[in-house]
């Protein structure tokens, strides 16, 4: 499995480079630290050129202090985006790519 650290212990607003998750990557799973209560990592997927929340039942997709990894299937486009209240943030993701 390929691991990647996507940020290391980055602070409010940063957003990582564009994560394209291929079919045969699938499932990707990423963990989050650093998380207090009310921050979080918010997941985007590009939908004609623009970056939208990834919605389910509702509700945007995210990491938090109650919910610290999330998983992602492909073909995918998407990015994390920490909010702008978040303290010192690190995420981490794998798939199944051998290191």
């Amino acid at each position: 499995m390929a691991t990647q650290i996507l940020y290391n212990e980055l602070t409010a607003g940063a957003t990582t480079e564009t994560i394209v998750i291929t079919k045969d990557q699938s499932p990707m799973t990423f963990w989050a630290s650093g998380l207090a209560g009310g921050e979080s990592v918010i997941f985007q997927q590009e939908v004609n050129g623009n970056w939208v929340a990834i919605v389910e039942n509702g509700e945007s997709i995210v990491m938090d202090v109650d919910n610290t990894n999330q998983l992602c299937t492909g073909p995918a486009v998407i990015r994390l985006v920490i909010s702008s209240s978040s303290g010192a943030v690190s995420v981490v993701s794998r798939d199944r790519y051998p290191d």
